[in-house]
């Protein structure tokens, strides 16, 4: 099998990934850090609404993928169900770092399911020579 061109400067190589990657992009996330417990002012927020956050990233196209089958645990009622993904998005100056425990949210996509979801952080870091932010998730309910 004939070998890949060397691209002009190998330094080109993460735009040509990010490039053929935002042709992929069929969501929006946003990256949120939830307040501390206990800070909540729940007397003044909208229901289902969070305390104090402090947003991360806001609403930017990119494109989420379940890593792995499924974990079913066994609670005292119920079921739980774990699922693993991946969101990747652009990396842009000045993005903050993202740590565990930040929240994702996403709207649009093809499954309209997923927006009901809440994505933990369990991990954002790259490489410096990285095209994409991958930022790991972990969704877990009895809904999931």
């Amino acid at each position: 099998m004939p070998l890949l061109p060397v691209p002009a400067s190998p330094d080109d190589w993460p735009d040509e990934i990010l490039a053929e990657a935002k042709g992929q992009f069929n969501c929006v996330i946003s990256v949120y850090l939830p307040g501390k417990p206990g800070e909540y002012d729940f007397e003044n927020d909208e229901p289902g609404e969070p305390g104090d956050v402090t947003v991360l990233i806001d609403e930017r196209p990119a494109r989420a993928q379940h890593t792995r089958r499924p974990t079913d645990n066994a609670q005292a009622n119920d079921w739980t169900t774990q699922m693993d993904y991946h969101f990747q998005t652009e990396i842009l100056p000045g993005d903050p770092e993202i740590p565990k425990g930040a929240v994702v949210t996403m709207t649009g996509g093809r499954d309209p399911i997923l927006e009901t979801y809440t994505f933990n952080v369990l991990k954002a870091l790259n490489s410096s020579h990285a095209a994409l932010r991958t930022i790991r998730t972990i969704a877990e309910g009895p809904n999931v």
